[in-house]
């Protein structure tokens, strides 16, 4: 099991040969924005960088892990093939009972 943030095309390419079970979790992306913002000025230390500067370099998809819109479609692309599971977060919190059951049996798992 690994969990990451990269775009599928920055993953191993084993992941198109293997089928590993992937559960992919796509979020709003003003949502993504801003939790992104904070995180680089963490790790990255954009203490320089103003939100509104760091919004127009997401919306042209020059952050760190490039364009968020090619991000979920690669995944969303996948999301028919039987080992992938892709979610929506707002959904997953709206009703988090049925999310943690579709993870279950996705994962083969009994609650």
């Amino acid at each position: 099991c690994i969990r990451s943030h990269m775009p599928l095309q920055l993953l191993p390419r084993q992941l198109t040969t293997v089928k590993p079970k992937i559960v992919y979790v796509a979020r709003n992306p003003k949502d993504v924005c801003v939790s992104y913002y904070h995180y680089c000025l963490l790790l990255h230390n954009l203490q320089d960088c103003t939100f509104d500067d760091f919004c127009e370099l997401f919306l042209q998809g020059r952050t760190p892990v490039g364009p968020y819109l090619e991000h979920v479609l690669g995944f969303w692309q996948l999301r028919d093939e039987p080992n992938v599971l892709f979610l929506k977060y707002e959904e997953m919190k709206k009703d988090h009972r049925s999310a943690v059951f579709k993870i279950a049996k996705f994962l083969d798992k009994e609650l």
